[in-house]
């Protein structure tokens, strides 16, 4: 009976550790904060954006069309979102839920799939995630939470080895 008793006890405690093990599992994600250091934009209604002082580009401009352009020689931001009436619509197309490890995007002439995937949290919530090839010019595409969804926000093209610089970027958005 003693016996019984111990090898329930080790099977419950084998257990309580292996549903620990899972719990404690954390998911990879970059934290956000300002950089002093870079320059301060307004990315939508929603986000602004810090850049490098070097960065060249008009930012946000509001028209017929939403739009922002921000690049230096290496890296490109930029989006382009038609406003019918009134521009209150900085967003593209919506992200799947539950949220896709890889995305395929569709230009006029090809069609590229997105399979890396960087998560930028602030509070312990992901506020913006990144998806981005392996091309040695690189194309990825950056999607913001906006209330219960993640829209897609800004297209940026850059040379593979200035991976970190677009990083460092992406970590500055801040909710307005």
């Amino acid at each position: 009976m003693k016996i019984l008793i111990i090898l329930f006890i080790l099977f419950f405690a084998s257990c309580c550790n292996n549903e620990e093990g899972i719990n404690s599992i954390e998911t990879h994600c970059i934290q956000m904060d300002k950089n002093p250091e870079y320059i301060t934009e307004d990315l939508n209604q929603d986000y602004t954006i810090q850049f490098p002082s070097d960065y060249k580009g008009e930012g946000l401009i509001i028209g017929e069309s939403a739009n922002f352009l921000k690049y230096s020689d290496n890296v490109q931001v930029k989006y382009s979102f038609l406003c019918p009436t009134d521009c209150i619509k900085f967003y593209g197309w919506a992200l799947d839920n539950p949220i896709p490890n890889s995305v395929v995007v569709s230009t006029i002439d090809e069609t590229t799939i997105l399979d890396q995937k960087e998560e930028f949290c602030k509070n312990d919530i992901v506020e913006a995630i990144f998806y981005q090839n392996s091309e040695k010019l690189a194309f990825g595409t950056l999607f913001l939470k906006n209330k219960d969804q993640y829209l897609e926000s800004a297209n940026i093209q850059f040379k593979k080895e200035k991976t970190e610089e677009v990083i460092s970027i992406l970590m500055t958005l801040q909710k307005k």
